[in-house]
């Protein structure tokens, strides 16, 4: 289930990050239903697309690695905050984009997700952390 996880959790976010780094006025515009006004905005959403994009590459790495444990903990923070950040520009600031719920929805399902594999994680990992043989 983690190597899902973290493969379509890589693909979207990779997307994401992209997306504001190429195309950042239209998926911002798309997403929080407003425009970039100035170039601070234009550049911090490039800011945004890469943290956005390495998110996405420790994501598709953990595929297959053994920094699991590690991932998921940093994903986990991610999503939590990026859930609640996005909540509050919905909800305090009142963007209006239509996928803004759709992507807080998605997030705090990833935030429940990563929650349950993390202590699925830890349940099968000695206290140094190795992988234990079921």
């Amino acid at each position: 289930m983690p190597k899902t996880f973290f493969t379509y959790t890589g693909i979207i976010e990779a997307l994401t990050g992209l997306g504001l780094l190429i195309f950042n006025a239209t998926v911002t515009r798309v997403l929080l239903g407003t425009e970039l006004q100035g170039n601070v905005e234009i550049v911090l959403a490039m800011v945004a697309g890469a943290a956005i994009l390495s998110i996405a590459f420790l994501s598709w790495l953990s595929r297959t690695n053994s920094i699991t444990l590690v991932s998921l903990m940093v994903l986990l923070l991610y999503n939590f905050a990026v859930s609640i950040i996005l909540l509050y520009a919905a909800l305090g600031l009142e963007f209006k984009g239509i996928p803004l719920w759709g992507t807080i929805a998605f997030h705090l399902f990833q935030t429940v997700q990563c929650g349950i594999l993390l202590k699925r994680q830890k349940l099968s990992t000695d206290r140094k952390g190795y992988q234990v043989e079921k």
